[in-house]
């Protein structure tokens, strides 16, 4: 029988270096060319940190209802919009979040308490237009007008500046480009119009997903609205 005590033992085994992995910014991505949206010339593409966004409208300002629910209606209608806010809000007031508020003017006349308190809560307050009438279906004048008129009613109720736009149903298409140019006019800094996917009623599928800068007359048109 072999004696093991006759033989030294091997050498231990050095131990196995730990793998290391190679840290990744957590928003940095490879650069993307986007493909520009003629007649604006993209000149600029950068990567922004997660942002929430929440639409404040009514159930019945949906496109869905449109061809039900008329306007004249609206006022007659229970309202829902305080009780699924303060719901959200409680949500994000518990996990220490702040969000954007696209509201809609028609929400801010009628309840702008809501607005007040919501922006109180530290939450951004930006436009959703008036009346949710998509820009596709308004003149250019009467697009500015709802530009307008929305930005000044939320800048009142708030004592800040309202700096951002989305448009109802995502109405900034290929179709209807040059209403950029009338949201820079109407002093907004950024709009949150352009929904990058395929769909039936709106969205440009070739936009970027992340923060871009518009060239063009949109640009231009905001320049001649900060020298006023």
């Amino acid at each position: 029988m072999e004696n093991f005590s006759d033989h030294p033992a091997p050498p231990p085994e050095a131990p196995e270096a730990p793998h290391t992995l190679t840290p990744l910014h957590p928003y940095t991505l490879t650069p993307h060319t986007p493909t520009p949206l003629h007649p604006y010339t993209l000149t600029s593409h950068t990567l922004a940190p997660r942002t929430l966004t929440i639409d404040v409208e009514e159930y019945f300002h949906i496109e869905a209802a449109r061809a039900t629910v008329k306007p004249a209606d609206w006022p007659s209608l229970p309202s829902r919009v305080e009780g699924q806010m303060d719901h959200l809000l409680e949500i994000l007031a518990e996990h220490r979040v702040q969000a954007t508020l696209f509201v809609l003017g028609w929400v801010a006349q009628q309840r702008p308490e809501l607005v007040k308190r919501w922006h109180a809560a530290g939450h951004e307050i930006a436009s959703h237009g008036m009346t949710h009438q998509r820009l596709t279906r308004l003149p250019p004048e009467e697009q500015l007008a709802e530009l307008c008129d929305s930005r000044k009613l939320l800048e009142d109720l708030t004592g800040d500046a309202v700096l951002g736009f989305r448009a109802p149903t995502w109405s900034v298409t290929r179709q209807n480009l040059d209403s950029l140019a009338r949201i820079a006019e109407a002093g907004y800094r950024y709009d949150a119009s352009i929904f990058p996917v395929r769909h039936p009623q709106y969205g440009v599928p070739d936009a970027p997903i992340t923060p871009y800068a518009v060239g063009g007359a949109a640009a231009a048109a905001r320049a001649g609205s900060e020298h006023e």
